[in-house]
């Protein structure tokens, strides 16, 4: 035999050879319509007969067949009729998935040019302000890192609002930014808002026309909308709160403005979310599906941004990871009584949808937690079944590493900053020994590597990295980087404001006293009731701002309605309320020059609690400062 008939000869049997390598991981890989209707009754089956959910839904595709369309539960909370794959579901937040398949389609017509031009290059309506001198991208939107803060102003509706939006609709519901761009991923709904009004502008259709005629349609999707109604559309299945004994009740219908829609609006099926699945399972050598070319849909899953290399990246749209090697795409979605996932599997070209129709965490004293069986955690469970159980892959470099011990108190980064916000809950971490951490109340955490632990959550703090933020100062970032965790002390603890808030209002209430006090004077006669009348006047303002007077709605309810006549009352009293702080202290400081109340050891007590009792308000200030309620927060 020659030399080259040799070669050509080894040749041919390593191809043999990888050839049947190649079938025996195809082999090992495939899934099975048996295996997964297995796998499902199993788990959300069984979750249904535990009574941990009464409504879901679950699709799985594989080289574009469906292996599993079935449906577990109810669709509505009397159990009248049975959900199934046909069923109309608010799928949340999945509706950005939406979103970032039209910017991929718009790169391959090149009617944008790159991620990295500046997104004002493309809106026409409006600009938005450059964040510390830096123009936001595209690619900052995509990736939830432009600096956005988190805000609850106008993000639904209960009136028809005309579409396409102007620039007067639209500037209201724009974010103030909380963080320098491009840095840590904090979700915001906002970013995906921003690029659908960026779509319109480049196309000239409208959002919804868009997505009709280049994703819907071509796709046979036909059972699929975005919602911009008002009322509740027929035949969706009925989102539900859980309640102990097998019962449920309904979750109020909630519309989104059609600004916040494009984010989380999308009504859909299982049977048409695995269409869209199969179209989105294209690998290098396919031919197009209608939506992309098989490089753009890669492109769609290749990380291009994360909080900590250790823990879920992002690509355009989609979530990323590894998983025992193996790269993985996903997003979830939640919305009161409706809460979803999908997750793809490239190298398998498969994918996995799951909706759930039940309020995952309480709405009442009477919910149970859903936590442990909501659609995320299922499909984690369908990974780690199907992949094995996930080894965290922590050999990874280009993370800044946190210095210093780790313990102190967090609060969530991705919540609102500039406008008006409620006091933020407080995540505590402890040293439990020279090693490990604990997370007070939800996890044990052990190391794997330097900065990077295990917990033993089977929520967001499955694991946990921690990075040196800008100022060095730790922050933490849970394995689905939906918000990073900034450390907190003094005055910006919201556990330390609200203490001293509590303090001074347990102080100032003993200012009824003063309605004893010796009053001679007319100043003497307004300072001592004072006191009685700022109470009087906080209790009513809060009544006021709780009762459904505001356009039938409560305070807080009406301002996420788009309506600020409840906030602009409480912020107008909050400042009245400075006002008085200011006037107490004066009038501290006359108490001292007149020798008002009285002389001797009885008047100077007096005057020493009238003192404290200006002390005590400016501690009430302290946790309304928080809240961004002094000043004008609009």
């Amino acid at each position: 035999m020659t030399r080259s008939g040799l070669f050509a000869g080894i040749a041919m049997l390593a191809a043999c050879l990888l050839g049947l390598l190649g079938e025996a991981a195809r082999a090992q890989t495939a899934l099975s319509p048996e295996a997964v209707a297995a796998w499902a009754d199993a788990h959300v089956g069984a979750a249904m007969l535990a009574g941990k959910t009464d409504a879901a839904v679950i699709t799985v595709v594989q080289d574009g067949r469906v292996l599993l369309a079935k449906g577990y539960g109810w669709s509505d909370a009397g159990r009248t009729k049975p959900i199934g794959p046909e069923s109309r579901i608010r799928i949340a937040s999945i509706s950005k998935l939406f979103v970032a398949t039209a910017v991929a389609q718009l790169l391959e017509r090149r009617l944008i040019r790159s991620i990295d031009d500046p997104a004002n290059d493309y809106l026409k309506r409006f600009k938005l302000p450059a964040n510390t001198n830096i123009p936001i991208s595209i690619r900052h939107l995509l990736t939830h890192t432009a600096g956005f803060e988190d805000i609850m102003f106008g993000t639904a509706t209960n009136r028809p609002v005309a579409v396409p939006l102007s620039a007067k609709d639209i500037r209201p519901r724009l974010p103030d930014f909380a963080r320098p761009p491009g840095g840590l991923i904090d979700y915001s709904n906002a970013g995906y808002s921003i690029l659908a009004l960026l779509i319109e502008d480049v196309t000239g259709l409208s959002y919804a026309q868009y997505l009709d005629s280049r994703i819907l349609r071509p796709l046979g999707m036909n059972a699929t909308a975005l919602d911009l109604s008002v009322d509740k559309p027929k035949n969706l299945v009925e989102s539900r709160v859980l309640l102990a004994g097998g019962r449920s009740r309904p979750v109020p219908w909630t519309a989104l403005h059609p600004f916040s829609a494009p984010a989380g609006s999308v009504i859909s099926t299982a049977v048409d979310m695995a269409r869209f699945m199969a179209a989105a399972s294209l690998r290098s050598g396919d031919a197009s599906s209608p939506l992309l070319r098989a490089s753009g849909q890669e492109n769609m899953f290749r990380p291009i941004a994360w909080s900590h290399p250790a823990m879920t990246g992002i690509g355009i749209g989609y979530f990323t990871q590894r998983w025992n090697g193996r790269l993985i795409a996903e997003h979830g979605g939640d919305l009161p009584g409706a809460h979803t996932m999908l997750v793809m599997i490239p190298s398998l070209r498969a994918g996995i949808f799951i909706s759930m129709s039940n309020e995952a965490q309480p709405a009442s004293p009477g919910a149970r937690r859903n936590r442990d069986h909501s659609p995320r955690q299922m499909g984690y469970r369908f990974l780690a079944h199907f992949l094995g159980p996930l080894r965290l892959d922590t050999n990874i470099a280009g993370a800044r590493q946190a210095t210093g011990d780790l313990a102190g108190d967090y609060v969530f980064q991705r919540r609102p900053h500039k406008g008006i916000r409620m006091l933020d809950p407080v995540i505590s971490v402890r040293t439990k020994d020279k090693d490990h951490l604990e997370i007070v109340g939800i996890a044990a955490l052990k190391p794997l590597a330097p900065g990077i632990y295990e917990g033993t959550d089977k929520g967001i703090f499955n694991y946990v990295a921690f990075t040196a933020g800008r100022s060095g100062d730790p922050v933490m970032v849970p394995y689905f980087p939906f918000s990073s965790l900034k450390r907190v002390t003094g005055l910006d603890h919201p556990g330390t404001v609200g203490t001293l808030g509590l303090a001074g209002l347990a102080l100032f209430i003993t200012g009824l006293l003063a309605l004893r006090w010796p009053n001679a004077t007319r100043l003497e006669r307004w300072a001592t009731r004072s006191p009685a009348m700022i109470l009087t006047a906080g209790i009513v303002a809060s009544i006021l701002f709780v009762a459904p007077i505001w356009g039938g709605l409560s305070g807080f309810e009406a301002y996420a309605y788009g309506d600020r006549r409840g906030a602009v009352f409480l912020v107008v009293m909050v400042n009245a309320l400075l006002a008085c702080v200011l006037a107490a202290i004066l009038m501290a400081i006359r108490g001292w020059q007149a020798g008002l109340w009285g002389s001797g050891r009885p008047g100077t007590a007096r005057r020493v609690h009238f003192s404290l009792l200006a002390v005590a308000l400016c501690l009430v200030l302290l946790p309304l400062r928080y809240m961004n309620l002094i000043g004008w927060p609009f």
